[in-house]
């Protein structure tokens, strides 16, 4: 997925005509890592994102929140101090008032905002943050050009690539609640894609098999007159 996203970004940086930036660089560097590639975290404006941390759940700002790259606040070193996404689910009404945006901005003083054409702009700070059995400093997001299933789910999406193939590790193994997400995704099939084969085939789809959750579920919603399965069903 990181392989993805770097080689993603830099088509995203041609294209738009606007720099690649490593943003952490020193923080990598301070780790005495020399894979750069692995730890790095890019910033290219207007590129996708999500959230990494829980900033503020109440307003929507937590983990997994999709937002767009906006731009890389620097020292007068040329050091990175904040990250500023633009977060599309916090747009302010336009028929906001001055203040009803202020006292709206006032009232979630703990975390970096600014308002801006109905808009809502996020500033970034530096975390800790695991890659793996490393801590470094970086700040809390993700590029979204390659997402989990678990990340994109809830959200709907003009056009997707599904990658099936099967993982050699058994805590990343592809379940049929990982398929039944990826399809949903998109209002139409048409809009969906699939990535080229690996060397392990389609075997291990035809193992699949449908929970009994996802199956009472789906049944309520050809009947609406079943009863709405419990959670625990």
């Amino acid at each position: 997925r990181r392989h993805i996203n770097w080689r993603k970004a830099e088509l995203w940086s041609r294209v738009h005509d606007t720099p690649l930036l490593v943003v952490n660089e020193k923080d990598v560097r301070d780790t005495n890592t020399k894979s750069l590639s692995t730890f790095a975290q890019i910033f290219v404006k207007g590129a996708p994102a999500f959230l990494t941390a829980n900033l503020c759940p109440a307003i929507g700002l937590a983990n997994g929140t999709a937002c767009i790259l906006v731009h890389c606040l620097r020292d007068a070193a040329g050091v990175a101090e904040h990250v500023v996404v633009d977060v599309p689910s916090l747009a302010l009404s336009a028929d906001a008032s001055a203040e009803e945006r202020d006292a709206w901005l006032r009232r979630y003083g703990d975390v970096s905002l600014a308002a801006g054409d109905g808009r809502v702009h996020v500033a970034l700070a530096l975390v800790d943050r695991d890659v793996g059995k490393v801590r470094m400093r970086a700040f809390p997001y993700d590029l979204a050009f390659s997402i989990t299933w678990y990340k994109c789910q809830g959200r709907t999406l003009s056009k997707v690539i599904l990658d099936l193939n099967a993982r050699p590790q058994e805590l990343h193994r592809l379940q049929f609640t990982h398929l039944y997400v990826g399809l949903t995704r998109c209002a139409h099939l048409r809009d969906i894609r699939v990535h080229k084969w690996n060397h392990s085939g389609t075997g291990h789809l035809e193992k699949l098999s449908m929970p009994v959750r996802l199956a009472n579920y789906l049944s309520y919603l050809r009947d609406p007159t079943m009863d709405l399965p419990s959670v625990s069903s």
